[in-house]
Parts: structure tokens; sequence; C-alpha cells
């Protein structure tokens, strides 16, 4: 069992009774090893906490390399506090490591964090303005304040306790997961980019696409949908909204809307099961148009 705590800061401010330092971590561990990721630039120095001697990384970008790998394994026992320091680390990952605080308030240069399968309750991201990519899915987040996150671009959420979700400030938002929650109803209307859109297993009640008419694909099912609309996505070709409450007619209606476009990047697909009008549903709507049933 692990638990850790991790405290990113690009500086302490004199407010917090620190002075100026450069960017700095720290983890508290009860393992016997750990993996971290880290990309950016500089060098980056780590103390394990276990005695032995500080190590110095290289730092290189996550385009370059992809992610960068550090290993420690412990010879005494746990626990024991990691501190990373670095003026240029830009991205982090430390997935699957027992998280039970993180606190990143003091890195307004990070760019991507990876937190995903741990035991998060909160996570404050308000002062993560640069923040690109935010994988936080698998925790016990009940809430996520994405409101001064403006340049976010791809969003994995899934699998938490979220009952609500409000991207209407992430206007960049290309990639977004947020499957397996408790959200009753989400507003796109100001996400014009997105591409993927996963909102499957909530409780939602109804879906309007209409103002993303980039969408490629789209995955809602085990909801308590009653009718989609299609009119507006010429560029979608996936779709998979299998136990909703379509109805025969919901569902022709919603094959009227399909579009017959050719997509480039394959055939369109398209699955209906365990819909109450699967069975008596006139599937040669969509067939017409190129559309396949699986």
């Amino acid at each position: 069992m692990m638990t850790i705590t991790i405290v990113l800061a690009t500086s302490c401010n004199k407010d917090d009774g620190e002075e100026d330092g450069p960017n700095r971590m720290t983890l508290t561990t009860l393992n016997g090893g750990l993996t971290i990721i880290m990309n950016g630039s500089g060098t980056a120095t780590v103390d394990w906490g276990d005695n032995t001697e500080i190590e110095t990384y290289t730092l290189q970008e996550y385009s370059a390399v992809g992610d960068q790998y550090f290993n420690h394994e412990y010879a005494d026992a746990p626990p024991h506090t990691i501190t990373i320091t670095g003026d240029n680390i830009r991205r982090f990952g430390c997935n699957g490591t027992a998280l039970t605080q993180l606190d990143v308030k003091r890195n307004p240069a990070l760019e991507s964090l990876t937190c995903a399968t741990n035991f998060l309750y909160s996570l404050d991201i308000s002062r993560n303005t640069a923040l690109r990519t935010l994988y936080c899915n698998d925790n016990e987040f009940s809430e996520l304040d994405l409101s001064k996150n403006t340049e976010l671009d791809s969003l994995i959420c899934t699998r938490n306790n979220l009952r609500k979700l409000d991207v209407s400030k992430c206007l960049k938002l290309y990639y977004l997961d947020c499957g397996t929650n408790l959200i009753k109803s989400l507003d796109f209307r100001y996400n014009s980019e997105l591409w993927y859109l996963g909102c499957y297993t909530n409780q939602l009640l109804d879906l309007d696409v209409s103002m993303n008419t980039k969408l490629g694909i789209l995955t809602c099912y085990n909801n308590y949908l009653t009718k989609l609309d299609f009119s507006a996505n010429s560029k979608l070709y996936g779709v998979i909204c299998i136990g909703n409450i379509l109805t025969t007619q919901a569902l022709n209606a919603m094959f009227r809307t399909l579009h017959s476009d050719i997509v480039a990047t394959g055939s369109k697909i398209i699955y209906i099961e365990n819909n109450p009008g699967t069975n008596d549903c006139d599937i040669s709507i969509a067939e017409n148009k190129g559309w396949i049933f699986r």
C-alpha cells in the first residue's frame, strides 16, 4: 500500500511563509518503490528520501522522446519523502500509486497532468492555466472545476463520482471522456472543436451536439436518452448509443439526420442495441447513407 502526497511549486511566495525558490515537488510514500514520469527541459534533481545520493536527470520534451520514466527501489523500510527540484517540469505523471492528496496550485507552467487510478477526492487546478491535458480517471472526485483551464484540449475523467461537469470555458476542448459518472446534463454549446465525446454510463436525459460540427465519434451508451439529432454533424462516423430509451420512432428520426457523405477515415459505424425500438426500426434509412450496423 502506497500513500503519496505531491506538491508541485514553481516558486513559493512570501505570503506562504517561504522565500522564492525553484520548481519543487515533494512526495511521501509508504511503498517499497516508485515510478514517476517527468518531461520538460533543463535538469531535475531527485532526493529519493533514503539517504542515497541525490540524482540529477536531464529532461527532454515529451514530443521528442515520449514519456521519461524514473524509478527507484528502497532498501530500507518506509515511509520516504521524495523531493524533486527543477524549473521546467511541464509534464508530470504518477498513475496507480495510491495518491491521497495532490497539490499543483504553485505550478502555473504545468501543461500535462496524469494522476489516474488513485484515491483523490479533490483536485484544485485553478492556477494551472497552461494545462492542456488532464487525465484524472479512476479517482473519487465529486466535482471538478475547469473554469480557469481555457487551454485544456484533452480531458479524461471517467469512473469518478461527478454529478456535473462544466466545460463552457474550455473552448479548445478536442477530446472529452467523462464516462461512468453520475452526470445528468451536459452543455457543449461552446465546444466547437470537440471531435471525440464519451459520456457513457451516466444519467443523461438529453444530449445536444448541434454546435459540435467537428464531432467524429460519440459514445453515449447506458443513459436515458429519448432522442438524438445529428443534423449538424457532417463529420460524424462513429456512434454508440446502446442502452438508452430510443423508441422505433426516435431511432428512425435519428437515422434521417445522419449524413451521407463519404468519410475518408473509413466506414461509418453505429451501434443501437438494447433500445426499445432496436428490433422494429428501419435500419435501411441509415444503410442507404453508407452506415454499417454493429
